[in-house]
């Protein structure tokens, strides 16, 4: 049986504007994904969305998420993080037990304040009223990894893959976690398994390979990754560049 609250939780809705909600969605389509030119997709169809419906309250929430995680790279402007807070809290005054609102400041306060007891706090709100809500379990795990929280952080981060099993981000931070362990193999299995959701994208690739440049097999590495193109923005960029300084 519903409670007060959680029936006005499922009867809550976001937007009337059907052009604001197909915005959002093609925004989300690209969530999980590793390359910075579609991180800077995504903002541009949540910022039609709230132009379209500056009512929106979970679109400002994401919008919000989207320029924290922009400011912790590539931008850490001091434009850039007014515009996430001014997100989020745009999110919060539209509704204020909204947990996509929660989650975004949780972030904000992660990746722009580096208050990681704030963040945890805001994403165990989320949490009250959605349970199962991948993104703030996935971004738990983050700030648990960060906190040197490693077994904590490892089983949220299972827990979100569960949830949400073809968000590629969410098997890369595994392997990241693995790797900075030095668990390698287990590192490698999760690369592997992102690779799996996004087998044309490179970045994986590049991670799993230095996973065996961190052991000392280079040649093993370069096999990996040779021929494979990579942009400086990139992440595994740097791989490449130490490849081919040692080799």
């Amino acid at each position: 049986k519903l409670t007060g609250r959680e029936k006005q939780e499922v009867a809550f809705v976001g937007t009337k504007n059907p052009e604001a909600y197909d915005a959002v969605l093609h925004a989300l389509a690209l969530r999980g994904s590793q390359h910075l030119e579609d991180l800077m997709k995504q903002r541009e169809f949540l910022q039609r969305a709230v132009d379209l419906d500056p009512n929106y309250a979970q679109a400002w929430a994401i919008l919000g998420g989207i320029d924290a995680l922009i400011y912790f790279f590539p931008d850490n402007s001091a434009e850039r993080k007014e515009k996430a807070r001014t997100a989020v809290e745009t999110a919060l005054r539209l509704v204020p037990d909204l947990a996509e609102g929660h989650t975004a400041m949780g972030m904000y306060k992660y990746y722009c304040q580096q208050d990681y007891d704030g963040a945890l706090a805001q994403f165990a709100k989320t949490l009250e009223h959605a349970p199962n809500d991948w993104n703030a379990i996935f971004f738990t795990s983050l700030v648990q990894r960060r906190q040197g929280k490693f077994d904590d952080s490892i089983r949220a981060n299972r827990q979100a893959a569960v949830l949400d099993p073809l968000n590629e981000d969410i098997p890369v931070n595994l392997g990241h976690t693995y790797r900075g362990l030095r668990r390698f193999d287990e590192a490698r299995t999760a690369f592997d398994h992102a690779l799996t959701i996004a087998p044309e994208d490179v970045q994986p690739q590049y991670m799993k390979a230095e996973t065996y440049l961190a052991q000392g097999d280079v040649d093993r590495a370069w096999q990996m990754v040779n021929g494979l193109k990579i942009s400086p923005l990139d992440s595994g960029f740097g791989t490449y560049l130490t490849l081919l300084a040692i080799r």
